[in-house]
């Protein structure tokens, strides 16, 4: 009988102190039915906007309760961010601390790290991309994708203790972010959802980022009709109105230089007269003074935060003088009538697995032997959550919490989150499972931070998306996590063009479908139509086949190249010194087709083998008489690693290239060839934006090595003072030692001082290789 009625007044405790975080914030929103609402409406105005962090730590100091925040582009940020549980100080240390011409970039530049060795190549080449739906040629909207901005904030949420789930009601403090529909051009209140999404609809400025497909929605700047978006407050019940206005300022005829300033004026002329409307309608107007600072300026985060707090402690008076006296919070007041005589004795912390119970000791050994109260308990759960967030566990939450009265315990049990379901949205044509492969997390799996962000910038680096969000929530007690994807037209012509004194105009163009068919397959070609080049390429690849990271290429291929030989100037005469005069010009031919499997080494490197069946020849110009003819099957083998941060100028990272060849005739009689390569670079910053680059080259090679296959040295790239393909032969020598700096003023672009010392040689035998013949170039 003992046990059936304390097993029965354990289950009524259950019920009666069953808690969560969500469930706590809706219960204190709700909890006094004549309390003022008090509404924070945070104004966008790019960088200006960090003033409302300031505006919060005042609020915060003078304990102003907030019902709901309802913010616009960066009020949507600051507001967001602050809703879903970081405090003032961690998001003002996020603002100090962030590469904000970075993030604010009007370039998406994806980590060249992060990209499959086989795309490396693409990848360098600076070219002007054009893509299709079907025949017809896709202009952009924008400047950027925006991505970098996406994976801030999305990155940012991740790591926040609170979620919606999926109402941002759910969220410490009920938030709203405004946003533009560019279709029907209506303003859009998002209320649940993704939240980094939501906030990144928000600041989609006109021209600069592309907009945000939510639903039947394409999701621009909230600011393009409702920059100080009172009205909604209004239409959410909030009696109480704070609005803090952070807009710019009209632009001077100085300031109207560049294409998105003038865009930038022309939505700040058409918004004036609908802000002063929507600020006539608040109970309090708080406007920090932000005159020495432009939109998207960021040279000074703590001035701009000190402004907004400056503005609101003039006005902190005002606000207390509209609230009830209840309404402003005493929190040494604040008692649970339920339990107010209970004292806690001991916790039981149930379901942690990665903290440690050490851990658990250090947050909740204070709670011992004091009353049990649940604003007291909600203090240290969120510290709870704040330790799962910094180890990583994104998806972490209290399960259940309850005080067992007759035991004087307080049980709390934790779930660190492990994957219940993926949901994939907004996929077109890309096949599920070639999204699925880039994730490195499964059902089943603990969902970490970590894995979340590897996740985006896999997907990213694949090239098939503009846009790409990881959310992650709970429906119930299902845990789910959205990957939300915005889909690249896969078909697209890249054109480029080089000119120099060697090659002279090289015009390039480069046609495929990057995503043939949605299964992960690039299949195009390639045509450089030079007037000393005519290279074409038609191939077809896949850097992954299907889930693993298997590779295959079959390409068929014709090189046409015409060079000069070189010699020594018998008339030159100064001591240790060389001069090369032009002697011959020839063209050389290479035709076939090329059979490639291997195996990606994650994302630095690859192993290859392969078997080409080529036709080489070459012939003296002007004339045609063919000098040389043979067909070759040719079995190699090759290992590539490049893990250079970005190419050119890298500053960090090295490359490792091996391939050996081996041949034999097709057409004729006569004996193959074998052939090896080797060559290794290392580049290191020494001093800041000092780097030192030691390049080494060895090659080697049988007699019967034909010329189109020689190896050369010359050009500047290969060897500094020496013309292009200077001298062949069949051995290979060259260290090339360069030293450079990144100088602190630009001439229009990045600018560059180098030092380089070359040392190398090429010799048309084994035999003939002596040291003495040795090449200094610097």
């Amino acid at each position: 009988m003992n046990k059936s009625k304390y097993l029965l007044l354990f289950i009524s405790f259950l019920l009666n102190y069953n808690y969560s975080i969500s469930q706590e914030n809706k219960l204190q929103n709700n909890s006094s039915k004549n309390k003022l609402k008090i509404g924070l409406v945070l104004s966008g105005g790019g960088t200006r906007g960090f003033s409302h962090l300031g505006v919060l730590k005042v609020l915060e100091e003078n304990n102003i309760p907030i019902d709901l925040i309802i913010g616009t582009s960066m009020g949507s940020v600051v507001g967001g961010l602050y809703s879903a549980g970081y405090s003032v100080d961690e998001l003002h240390n996020i603002l100090n601390t962030t590469n904000w011409n970075e993030i604010l970039s009007f370039t998406d530049i994806t980590d060249r790290r992060s990209v499959f060795f086989d795309q490396k190549q693409n990848f360098d080449r600076k070219q002007l991309t054009i893509r299709f739906d079907g025949l017809a040629p896709v202009i952009p909207s924008s400047f950027t994708s925006g991505q970098r901005m996406s994976t801030f904030i999305n990155r940012l949420v991740l790591n926040s203790i609170y979620r919606p789930s999926p109402s941002f009601d759910n969220l410490k403090i009920p938030f709203r972010t405004v946003a533009t529909d560019l279709i029907s051009g209506k303003r859009v209140v998002i209320d649940k959802g993704n939240l980094s999404e939501a906030i990144r609809a928000s600041i989609s400025v006109p021209l600069l980022y592309t907009t945000v497909k939510l639903d039947s929605f394409e999701l621009t700047d909230g600011g393009l009709l409702s920059n100080i978006p009172v009205e909604v407050a209004k239409d959410l019940g909030m009696d109480i109105i704070i609005a803090v206005d952070a807009t710019s300022p009209l632009r001077n005829k100085n300031q109207l230089n560049a294409p998105w300033e003038v865009a930038d004026q022309l939505i700040g002329i058409m918004v004036q007269q609908a802000n002063s409307i929507s600020l006539s309608k608040a109970s309090v107007v708080i406007k920090p003074n932000l005159d020495n600072f432009i939109s998207w300026e960021s040279r000074d985060v703590n001035k701009i935060v000190q402004s907004g707090a400056i503005a609101t402690e003039e006005k902190i008076q005002l606000i207390k003088s509209l609230l009830l006296p209840e309404t402003v919070l005493n929190k040494e007041s604040i008692t649970n009538n339920n339990s107010s005589q209970q004292i806690i004795k001991n916790y039981s912390i149930q379901g942690n697995n990665l903290i440690t119970n050490l851990e658990v000791y250090s947050i909740f050994n204070s709670i011992l032997n004091t009353p049990y109260d649940k604003d007291k308990l909600t203090f240290y759960i969120e510290k709870l959550l704040n330790l799962c967030r910094k180890k990583g566990l994104t998806l972490a939450m209290i399960d259940s919490s309850y005080f067992n009265e007759t035991t004087n315990t307080l049980n709390i049990i934790l779930d660190e989150g492990t994957i219940d379901e993926i949901i994939l949205v907004g996929k077109r044509n890309t096949r599920s499972w070639v999204i699925n492969r880039e994730l490195p997390f499964k059902s089943g799996d603990m969902f970490t931070y970590d894995k979340a962000l590897q996740g985006i910038s896999n997907l990213y680096a694949t090239n098939y998306f503009n846009q790409v969000f990881i959310d992650a929530y709970y429906e119930g007690t299902t845990s789910k996590i959205i990957v939300t994807t915005t889909e690249k037209e896969s078909q697209r012509i890249n054109l480029s063009i080089r000119m120099d004194n060697e090659r002279q105009l090289r015009p390039l163009i480069d046609i495929r479908d990057e995503n043939f068919l949605g299964a992960a397959l690039e299949i195009g070609g390639t045509a450089i139509l030079g007037q000393r080049d005519f290279n074409t390429i038609l191939e077809i690849k896949s850097h992954r086949f299907l889930d693993s990271y298997y590779n295959f290429s079959i390409r068929g291929f014709y090189e046409q190249q015409d060079f000069y030989t070189y010699s020594n100037d018998s008339t030159f005469k100064i001591e240790n010194q060389f001069s090369r005069i032009k002697e011959k010009e020839l063209r050389t031919i290479n035709e076939g087709i090329s059979f490639t499997f291997g195996r990606q080494m994650e994302k630095f490197g690859n192993v290859n083998i392969g078997y080409t069946i080529e036709n080489n020849k070459f012939n003296f110009l002007p004339n045609s008489k063919t000098e040389e003819d043979a067909q070759y099957g040719v079995f190699h083998i090759s290992s590539f690693i490049d893990n250079r941060d970005k190419y050119p100028y890298s500053t960090e990272g090295s490359v490792f290239n091996f391939t050996y060849e081996t041949s034999h005739r097709i057409n004729s009689e006569g004996k193959g060839y074998s052939r090896i390569f080797f060559e290794f670079e290392q580049i290191q910053k020494i001093y800041k934006s000092i780097v030192y680059h030691p390049h080494l080259i060895f090659g080697s090679a049988d007699k019967t090595l034909p010329y189109n296959k020689q190896f050369y040295l010359g050009g500047e790239i290969s060897f500094i003072g020496l013309r292009e393909n200077d001298s062949r032969g069949r051995q290979l020598f060259s260290l090339r030692n360069e030293l450079s700096v990144k100088l602190p003023f630009t001439i229009l672009f990045d600018t560059y001082l180098l030092a380089r010392y070359d040392l190398g040689k090429v010799w048309p035998t084994r035999e003939s290789l002596k040291l003495k013949d040795f090449y200094h170039g610097f």
